[in-house]
């Protein structure tokens, strides 16, 4: 079993963007002293300090920016996880496959494009480009959405 859960380190990152537990209580919609406590827990299970204070701020101890970097990446992993979750149960593919003839202008393309994927993250894009005056079938074409 683990001794510490992503919502403590959640906790924490939300505390060092912020700048402080209260504004890291406020964001979360816990209490100052909820956050208090499972920081102070996740320190003690790993037998690290984690934070140090600096007048009204509370920073990163070296060690504390060490490990908060290694638990990161994970996070955003989590975070993806549940995004996805959340694009499946409303039903939304996660994968569109694009045929774009090879005249299509690219600059467009490429900003409708990103319009998309900051609209669907969690949707995967396959774009194939054909030529136009091919007469043969391209096998992309069929699988196209």
């Amino acid at each position: 079993m683990h001794k510490t859960t992503l919502e403590q380190w959640a906790l924490l990152e939300k505390v060092v963007e912020l700048g402080s537990f209260a504004k890291a209580a406020d964001e979360t919609h816990r209490s100052q002293s909820s956050v208090s406590y499972n920081l102070a827990l996740l320190q003690e299970r790993l037998g690290v300090t984690l934070l140090t204070p600096s007048g009204r701020r509370a920073v990163l101890t070296p060690a504390g920016e060490l490990l908060l970097g290694q638990v990161k990446p994970l996070l955003q992993a989590f975070s993806y996880v549940e995004t996805h979750a959340a694009t499946l149960r409303d039903g939304a593919r996660t994968r569109l496959d694009l045929v774009v003839d090879s005249i299509f202008p690219r600059q467009r393309l490429f900003a409708i494009l990103r319009q998309f994927q900051q609209r669907y993250p969690q949707t995967q894009v396959r774009l194939t480009e054909v030529l136009e005056n091919v007469e043969e079938e391209h096998p992309a074409r069929s699988e196209a959405d």
